[in-house]
């Protein structure tokens, strides 16, 4: 299983390999806030390792436009 981490602003996205290669495979990935065990959010998105990352992403950037809105 792949796990990959990266700290953008006050989160943390993981990204882990569910089964598949290449543009094939599963992706799950969970963004974490600072400090806190359980994800804000999470999904799964088929195909490469850069595109599930890209999705993540855009799912942290969409959650950031929320809190800034509130």
């Amino acid at each position: 299983m792949t796990n990959i981490a990266e700290t953008e602003s006050k989160h943390t996205i993981t990204l882990r390999s569910r089964g598949g290669s290449g543009r094939g495979a599963m992706w799950q990935w969970e963004i974490h806030a600072a400090g806190k065990s359980l994800p804000v959010q999470k999904g799964v998105v088929g195909g490469t390792e850069k595109h599930a990352h890209d999705t993540a992403k855009a799912a942290l950037a969409a959650l950031e436009r929320r809190a800034a809105a509130k």
